[in-house]
């Protein structure tokens, strides 16, 4: 799987969405 594709996808996506604060928020957390 690609998970670099993955992710980038999936930041643009909450990007747009406004979610990109909480998205950063849980990636601190779990790292």
């Amino acid at each position: 799987m690609d998970f670099e594709g993955f992710f980038r996808s999936e930041l643009d996506g909450l990007h747009k969405e406004g979610r990109y604060r909480v998205f950063a928020d849980l990636e601190r957390h779990r790292g």
